[in-house]
């Protein structure tokens, strides 16, 4: 597993909590998980790799394109808005 730095173009970093995009979730043992490593495309960073941990402490390699950022962690560092 590669380690590189975060501004080598690639968008998650290895402790991020990240989420499966829904077309996805079938196809692997949770919808969500931590970036455990990053292997990345020098041609593409839509082909991106990243080994994920899951909550079952099963790992898969997904491609950048697959997956998003954890929301519950967006809405922390989110700005609050007053009604």
């Amino acid at each position: 597993m590669i380690q590189v730095p975060e501004s080598a173009g690639h968008r998650f970093k290895v402790g991020d909590q990240i989420r499966l995009r829904r077309r996805f979730v079938r196809l692997y043992p949770g919808e969500s998980g931590v970036i455990i490593g990053v292997i990345p495309d020098p041609m593409r960073s839509l082909f991106n790799e990243y080994l994920i941990e899951f909550p079952d402490q099963s790992t898969a390699s997904l491609f950048q394109f697959q997956i998003s950022r954890e929301e519950s962690h967006l809405e922390n560092s989110a700005p609050s808005q007053a009604l």
